[in-house]
């Protein structure tokens, strides 16, 4: 070959194979170090995290230290529909590798108004979709906010199985000196069954957790007012018919009873703390419950006298049943309710008093207000006569109203066809038109 065209070659092959690469290579880099390429990966990284969750994000920049390694500054999640500020992060941290994706959040805060709103988006775009929860994912976090409660850390894992995904949260409050005494709840995603499922249970350990926290996504624990608690377990399990509800072993403290009793006809007062040995709700059948409560320096409305005593053998001191209200010291009951739907009530305020006498329901500082007597101790009678303790006084039956028709539909398995169909109770708003009372279905 010519020198000449030797030389040729030479330099052709150094422009193709070093000046065009390393001239590729330095514009590549002058157009990711620009405002305009690092703004358009900023909403590329928006959109796609808005793409898995439902929620919209606003990041406010991000580094990306190796190929697998992200770290995000300023991160603001939305509710898309509302535009609600769901939660704040300080920074995020985002690391894959072949075992999965592990996340280091920090100083996150929640808004507890729009958690229950944002886990609806969460679960039906995340947990639901299959291909997004392929591989692990870890993610931790530390001084977590929900409102008024701090947790010191919170470590979350998904691990994903041949039929089912598994989400599961624990952490630890910032006001417990035990590190050892957590909270823990799982969230499970069920496909093996023709329709999926998704179950999940709480623990909190010996930590009582404010039901204020828990209220927005388990919308009923609200009626037990602004200061109760929840200690204990609790899970949900997702049937054909609804969801099963399982607390036993539960205990709700500072339970409100005029909050409770706002939209029944007789007025209530005080404090409450109410123990479950068992509590198991199915949809579909009779509830099977075991348990405790207690409450100190409350009243109960006269009213609610008579129907205690004519339904449920209560005995009554002298002159109460003649008093507007009923003010006490301590009330004390033990009650269960069996799947053949019979209750049985006992008063145990000797458990907390012991120079008390047995079977005492009501008591104040100085004499028993309130208790079982003769042959009503310990006998179990209809669950359904708990009714008449949410009927209007001078009702002559038990009307369907907004008082008592959930009870109603609660204790009776059939639903409200079931109770219209019996002669026996009412099926009827109207107390005027209602059955007698002495045809409202008694215990057999």
């Amino acid at each position: 070959m010519h020198e000449r065209t030797s030389r040729a070659l030479a330099r052709l092959l150094f422009v193709a194979c070093c000046a065009v690469p390393t001239m590729a290579t330095l514009t590549t880099i002058m157009v990711i170090r620009t405002p305009w390429h690092h703004q358009r990966c900023l909403k590329n990284m928006q959109q796609h995290l808005a793409s898995r969750t439902g929620l919209e994000f606003e990041i406010q920049d991000f580094r990306r230290e190796t190929p697998d390694r992200i770290e995000l500054d300023g991160i603001r999640i939305r509710h898309p529909e509302t535009g609600q500020e769901v939660m704040t992060i300080h920074s995020i941290t985002w690391q894959h590798n072949d075992h999965g994706t592990v996340l280091q959040v920090g100083h996150p805060e929640l808004n507890p108004a729009q958690i229950e709103a944002a886990w609806r988006l969460v679960h039906e775009r995340y947990l639901c979709q299959p291909d997004h929860t392929t591989s692990p994912t870890e993610v931790q976090a530390d001084a977590v906010t929900i409102g008024s409660l701090t947790f010191r850390s919170v470590d979350v894992s998904v691990i994903p199985h041949p039929q089912t995904v598994e989400a599961s949260v624990e952490g630890t409050l910032s006001d417990v000196l035990d590190y050892t005494s957590t909270v823990h709840a799982t969230v499970v995603r069920d496909r093996s069954g023709i329709d999926p499922a998704t179950n999940w249970s709480l623990s909190t350990g010996r930590n009582a957790l404010s039901c204020s926290v828990l209220s927005p996504y388990i919308g009923w624990l609200a009626a037990l007012g602004p200061e109760a608690t929840f200690r204990g377990s609790m899970s949900s399990e997702q049937t054909p018919e609804g969801n099963a509800i399982d607390l036993s072993g539960s205990t709700f403290g500072g339970v409100d009873l005029s909050r409770l009793a706002e939209n029944l006809p007789h007025r209530v007062g005080g404090r409450a703390e109410v123990h479950f040995d068992r509590c198991r709700v199915i949809p579909g059948a009779r509830p099977d419950i075991a348990g405790r409560i207690v409450s100190r320096e409350g009243f109960l409305a006269g009213t609610l006298i008579a129907p205690l005593a004519e339904h449920f053998g209560v005995e009554y001191f002298a002159g109460l049943d003649q008093q507007r209200d009923v003010n006490f010291d301590l009330l004390s009951a033990q009650f269960s309710i069996s799947g053949d739907g019979k209750l049985t009530l006992s008063g145990t305020c000797h458990h907390q008093e012991p120079y008390l006498e047995r079977d005492i329901l009501l008591c104040d500082s100085n004499r028993w207000l309130m208790r079982f007597a003769g042959d009503k101790v310990g006998q179990p009678t209809d669950a359904l006569r708990l009714a008449y303790l949410v009927t209007p006084p001078q009702s002559p039956s038990i009307p369907m109203t907004a008082g008592t028709a959930p009870l109603l539909r609660w204790l009776e398995p059939g639903g409200p066809a079931a109770i219209s169909s019996n002669p026996r109770v009412s099926r009827l708003a109207d107390p005027r038109s209602a059955t007698p009372t002495d045809r409202v279905r008694q215990p057999h």
